[in-house]
């Protein structure tokens, strides 16, 4: 089997080209360079707990946060709407996000009472990269780098229930 390198090379003297992200990308593949950067989620929870700031009530504290995406349904497409959730003392907030998924969120969505379980997020074949939890009927999809912030919350209420 020949190297990526050699085939690009014949086919440059023979007078084809390959476009220049195939030659980029491909040697990156085959030796196990990551292709994409990898988020800080650190700063991204720090970044995700000052947004969400706002929105709470005096003497409210956050107990987790993370992004979600809510699945919604017209006809026969599927739109994902981008949404943060906010699991404090008192309640859970979920934010709408106007325009993508890096902008702060402008109002707040939903109030629910703290007494919710998030549950472990499903099992489906997409684990490797996102999976899903229901909150009040509604499918929310969580990216994996937050199923630490999904447990955290559902321990934080167990530890609340235990003090009670």
């Amino acid at each position: 089997m020949q190297s990526i390198h050699i085939m690009a090379a014949q086919q440059a003297s023979s007078g084809q080209l390959w476009p220049l992200w195939l030659l980029l990308i491909f040697p990156a593949i085959f030796i196990g360079i990551p292709l994409f950067a990898r988020v800080n989620v650190g700063r991204e929870r720090l970044r995700l707990v000052q947004w969400a700031t706002p929105f709470l009530e005096p003497g409210e504290q956050i107990q987790a946060v993370f992004k979600v995406g809510m699945v919604k349904v017209f006809g026969n497409s599927r739109h994902l709407d981008a949404h943060r959730i906010a699991a404090t003392n008192r309640a859970i907030l979920v934010l709408h996000v106007d325009w993508g998924h890096a902008s702060p969120p402008r109002r707040l969505a939903m109030r629910y009472a703290r007494n919710i379980y998030f549950g472990r997020p499903a099992r489906r074949r997409t684990e490797l990269v996102q999976s899903w939890i229901v909150l009040d009927g509604h499918t929310l999809v969580v990216p994996k780098r937050f199923f630490t912030d999904v447990a955290a919350a559902d321990a934080a209420l167990d530890e609340m229930n235990r003090v009670a």
